[in-house]
């Protein structure tokens, strides 16, 4: 996943940012508030890693929601349709895992019907083999090329160094 995070930092960052606003609020948050949206249309309902060629949108409060886009954009930011807010809530309630949060002043928005499962990722598979008469091979994983990220792994490796209340 670190890997992933090098990949995608350089592709958010690239992208357009644009903040849609709503007048009252719309937007419900939960354990996945991220949603894709593809080129054509396509909402992604299901947590994946992001594709090629697709919007990442994410509700940052119930009345504002962040489009990160790799298309053009005919304006900086915009009003928050009814259509967009129902299929970005429609998208995090379908991928949540345990919880959506709505704000307490909200009303639960209609037609939004919380799942009966979670949301199940497939699990990977991958198949591995030699070529006849081959040496066996041996999982290699790209370089973290990204300074955060590896002091991030280095301090996740090991038992950090870290003085607790009480202790001197």
């Amino acid at each position: 996943m670190i890997r992933e995070g090098d990949r995608l930092k350089p592709l958010l960052l690239s992208m357009r940012w644009l903040l849609n606003n709503s007048d009252r609020p719309v937007l419900v948050t939960g354990d996945t508030p991220v949603t894709t949206v593809s080129g054509t249309g396509q909402v992604s309902f299901l947590p994946m890693l992001l594709p090629e060629q697709h919007e990442v949108q994410i509700p940052v409060t119930p009345h504002r929601l962040l489009t990160m886009t790799p298309f053009p954009a005919v304006r900086a930011s915009s009003d928050l349709s009814r259509e967009q807010a129902v299929l970005v809530n429609e998208s995090i309630v379908r991928g949540c895992s345990a919880m959506v949060l709505r704000r307490p002043d909200m009303a639960w928005p209609s037609g939004l019907v919380l799942p009966s499962a979670r949301a199940s990722l497939a699990a990977p598979r991958v198949t591995v083999s030699a070529r006849a008469g081959s040496a066996p091979t041996v999982p290699v994983w790209p370089a973290v090329v990204e300074q955060a990220f590896k002091e991030a792994l280095e301090l996740l490796s090991g038992d950090p160094d870290v003085a607790w209340a009480g202790e001197e």
